[in-house]
């Protein structure tokens, strides 16, 4: 399980670099009905990325 204070951090850092907001920005202007917002698949990816960092970490000081 991945810790709500991680979650946190990765969200603010994820919101203060402004790259999702560059990503919405031209998506606006797309015909057809809206997506899945990109500030919601990047978190998506920078969760999954850190797990898989601190999983990966685990198993080298296990083994």
């Amino acid at each position: 399980m991945i810790e709500d204070l991680k979650v946190a951090q990765l969200l603010t850092l994820l919101d203060c670099s402004g790259v999702p907001q560059q990503f919405e920005e031209p998506l606006r202007h797309c015909p057809g009905p809206p997506g899945i917002r990109p500030r919601t698949v990047m978190a998506g990816l920078l969760v999954a990325a850190s797990d898989h960092a601190a999983a990966a970490d685990r198993a080298r000081s296990a083994g």
